[in-house]
């Protein structure tokens, strides 16, 4: 089964693309490598989240934008090729691949093909231009993001409005079983495992983020609460790959664009040393590096142990070296143009970014 990091944010409105791409690199910034070099653009408004399995790249638009369309490209050769797109019409649609053949599909309420829109979705994608509709797990007010658990056939499923949070037990992709769980509501959940550990990582919404002990999936523990008033809206709590930092990104809606090295403001990356899981710790952080105005750390992951990429809305994408995590460096960016940049990730040597002027896909090869 293909891990998944994955999350999605509040379904806003997105314009449609009005600017030709530019890459940009960073003005103080060393280019490392080749840097990075645009390999593909499909045009289409209100791009939200992305997921990765095999060969197969899925992305999702918006229906509360448009009617909802799930994309898919095959990553091979020397740029990646849509080879299927269909309607589901969810109001955000959040997309997780249990694999290259087997999907999830997640949103608070809409129609996706045949069935309802408020839970999840299974799709067989084997046949990528006839997706074939599995099971359906309605849930009470649906589901705002999907996280595959790592190991196990299971779907966790933050709904960020109210409790409870669900994991959904996909076992049987015909007829999937929806399981509450105790603990507080997310609007996100991304995983670190290793031999000895088991931990998930909680970002709250508004209150806080909560480290997981989930070595029993059905029932985490809370190992440690960072509250943090300078995060307006804990939108994605991701560890680094080694597990010695977190990374929050803050959702809030008067993240700034000031590029600000001194205070951190809303909407900024905040940096925590969890070395000591128990007792997280502040140790730096990033605001949004240029504008024009609307400004937040959106969703990200990591190239390697202290690289990361990450979508600041209209502030574009970056990429971020924290080898000196009190002092972030952004080594290189890409903003096509001032729409929003919803999720950016690094996956097999390309950098993925879904906006709401489209998927835009990078050569990265140089990180």
């Amino acid at each position: 089964m293909s891990r998944f990091r994955r999350v999605l944010a509040t379904a806003l409105c997105l314009s449609v693309l009005t600017s030709a791409a530019v890459f940009t690199p960073a003005a103080s910034a060393k280019r490392v490598g080749k840097g990075l070099r645009l390999l593909t653009h499909v045009a289409y408004p209100g791009g939200t989240d992305i997921s990765f399995a095999g060969d197969r790249v899925f992305f999702t638009e918006s229906g509360a934008v448009t009617n909802g369309v799930v994309r898919i490209f095959e990553n091979k050769g020397s740029k990646p090729k849509l080879v299927g797109e269909f309607t589901c019409g969810g109001n955000q649609n959040d997309v997780a691949a249990l694999s290259e053949d087997l999907i999830a599909v997640g949103s608070h309420w809409g129609t996706c093909m045949a069935q309802p829109a408020s839970g999840i979705n299974l799709l067989d994608v084997s046949d990528p231009k006839n997706p074939q509709q599995l099971g359906f797990a309605a849930l009470p007010v649906g589901t705002h993001t999907l996280t595959v658990h790592p190991t196990e056939p299971l779907i966790y499923a933050s709904n960020s409005i109210n409790d409870p949070n669900f994991v959904i037990d996909v076992s049987n992709p015909l007829a999937p079983i929806p399981i509450p769980t105790n603990n507080q509501t997310c609007h996100d959940i991304t995983f670190h495992f290793t031999k000895k550990e088991k931990l998930a990582f909680c970002a709250g919404g508004g209150p806080n983020t909560q480290i997981w002990d989930v070595s029993d999936p059905l029932a985490p523990a809370v190992v440690a609460t960072i509250t943090d008033d300078q995060i307006g809206y804990h939108h994605e709590a991701m560890a680094t790959p080694d597990g010695r930092y977190l990374l929050i990104g803050d959702e809030d809606s008067g993240g700034s664009c000031s590029g600000n090295t001194s205070k951190r403001e809303f909407g900024a990356l905040s940096i925590y040393d969890i070395k000591n899981r128990a007792k997280p710790k502040l140790v730096g952080f990033m605001n949004a590096p240029r504008g024009p105005s609307v400004c937040w750390a959106h969703n990200f992951n990591f190239i390697d142990n202290r690289t990361l990429v990450i979508a600041w809305w209209q502030a574009g994408t970056s990429v971020i070296d924290i080898s000196k995590p009190s002092k972030p460096k952004e080594i290189a960016y890409f903003q096509s143009d001032t729409q929003a940049v919803w999720s950016s990730y690094f996956y097999q040597d390309r950098i993925w970014v879904n906006s709401g002027s489209g998927a835009w896909v990078l050569d990265a090869k140089g990180f």
